[in-house]
Formats: structure tokens, C-alpha cells, sequence
């Protein structure tokens, strides 16, 4: 599920409009409506608000798993044998 449609779910379960809640996390009605609607993406800062407003982490705001482990393509080798996740800016 795209962050988006989660935004949505996570703000009816509160039972908050888009103003309520943009009025308790400090931004405009617009960008809620913005987020809401896939057209502009969340900033960390507002990330991080929504998951401590919802009770959430922003894995579960984000629509991922945080106990499931990342897409083999993801992960790349480095020098000295360790791994680390790749392509990270396509889930930002």
C-alpha cells in the first residue's frame, strides 16, 4: 500500500480531518491533500510528526514491513565482505 492511502487510513482511524490534523503537526490543509493524493512526497520532519501523532512508526506509515528483510536485488556488497542496502532514494 502506498504511503498515501496510509496517511489516509492511519488520519480516519484518529477520526481527524485534514485540518485537524495539519493544524496538530504545523503545515497546511493543502499539504495533507497534497500527500493524501500521491502529489507531493513527505518530508522526514513531517514523517517523523505523523508517526509520533499516529502512534506508528514510519515503516508502517510508509506501508512497509519493518520485520521483513529487504529484496535481494536491494542489498550490495562492499569491500571487506559486509552488505548494505541499495537504492535507498526510491523509498524515500
Amino acid at each position: 500500500m502506498e504511503y498515501n492511502l496510509m496517511l489516509r487510513k492511519f488520519r480516519d482511524e484518529k477520526g481527524l480531518t485534514q485540518r485537524e490534523l495539519a493544524d496538530a503537526i504545523g503545515v497546511a490543509k493543502s499539504s495533507v491533500a497534497h500527500w493524501e493524493l500521491g502529489i507531493k512526497r513527505i518530508s522526514v520532519r513531517h514523517l517523523i510528526a505523523l508517526a509520533d501523532l499516529f502512534g506508528c512508526t514510519a515503516d508502517q506509515l510508509l506501508g512497509r514491513d519493518p520485520l521483513a528483510a529487504p529484496p535481494p536485488d536491494t542489498i550490495l556488497p562492499q569491500k571487506g565482505g559486509s552488505s548494505h542496502v541499495g537504492r535507498m532514494s526510491e523509498h524515500l
